[in-house]
């Protein structure tokens, strides 16, 4: 006679790999259900998640070509996988030794791939372009430990803004390339910032950044308003450890999402107003004040 405690762990384990069918289905439905495209390197595409993948970024192109980068921990490298002719290609990208860990991922108008990803060995930020000629690498910064939580995100002419965590310095940093160099300044050096940054760009160009910061246990949001970043608290007391995920709407509204571990829920931050659109005050000296929009927070238990 079966035990009552097999039944249970049997069911447990029929539940999880249930999941797993659900998860697989899922993307195929998605990606069917929106692109119309069935996808026969889908199952490919898990296989290389579970069997490699760490540290994954995914992109959709316009023609429904998905588009991964990973960090392949047996090797050390980071690869990027893409679906063409229903058909899954595999590349590396760069083979220097641990790089990759953390890597973020953009496409362009035109579909090139662009990636921005820490250099483990070195402690360096760098950036990985693809424009069809091959992967062409660079190192953006390599002023102490740096590169850690990159963010991408790529404007309309094509070129890279990334936010990212100066290690060395517990600061958050921001790099964007205007056409000849790269343009490194640094945001936030107050205390312990700069972790699981998100980066998006508004309707001018103009980069909004959210990231943690750890000695407050604070959700910041810094934006860029006439070349001054301004910087906003989105939530205090928030025990923040993975990812950071922000949006704009068709206003230039701040739309976060993130996980607080202490409480075991998915938060979700939207900002009142367009950030871009502040009230403006007259004080007791005639001057002038800026009053930007606060964010209202939902709690989801999980």
């Amino acid at each position: 006679m079966i035990d009552s405690s097999t039944v249970f762990l049997t069911l447990v384990w029929g539940a999880a790999i249930g999941c797993i069918y659900i998860l697989l289905a899922t993307g195929l439905n998605l990606i069917f259900g929106v692109m119309k495209l069935v996808n026969f390197a889908h199952g490919e595409l898990l296989m290389i998640g579970a069997y490699v993948g760490f540290s994954i970024s995914i992109a959709l192109d316009y023609v429904g070509n998905v588009h991964i980068t990973y960090y392949d921990c047996n090797q050390g490298y980071l690869k990027y996988a893409s679906t063409k002719k229903n058909e899954c290609v595999i590349e590396i990208v760069d083979d220097s030794q641990n790089v990759g860990m953390m890597n973020s991922l953009a496409l362009d108008s035109d579909g090139c791939v662009h990636i921005a990803y820490l250099d483990w060995t070195n402690r360096d930020l760098k950036y990985a372009c693809n424009n069809g000629n091959g992967w062409v690498t660079k190192s953006v910064d390599s002023d102490g430990d740096v590169g850690s939580w990159p963010a991408l995100a790529i404007d309309q002419y094509g070129q890279a803004h990334i936010s990212y965590c100066d290690w060395t310095n517990r600061a958050l940093k921001y790099a964007h390339h205007d056409e000849e160099q790269w343009i490194i300044e640094t945001i936030d050096d107050s205390d312990e910032v700069g972790g699981y940054s998100a980066i998006a760009l508004d309707k001018y160009g103009k980069p909004h950044i959210c990231y943690y910061n750890w000695s407050a246990h604070a959700l910041i949001y810094t934006f860029q308003d006439c070349e001054v970043w301004q910087k906003r608290i989105v939530n205090e007391n928030e025990y923040i450890d993975g990812s950071i995920s922000l949006s704009l709407d068709s206003s230039d509204k701040a739309n976060i999402i993130y996980f607080n571990y202490s409480t075991n829920s998915l938060k979700y931050a939207v900002s009142q107003e367009p950030i871009l659109s502040p009230s403006l005050e007259i004080n007791e000296d005639n001057s002038l004040s800026k009053t930007f929009g606060c964010f209202i927070s939902s709690s989801f238990n999980i």
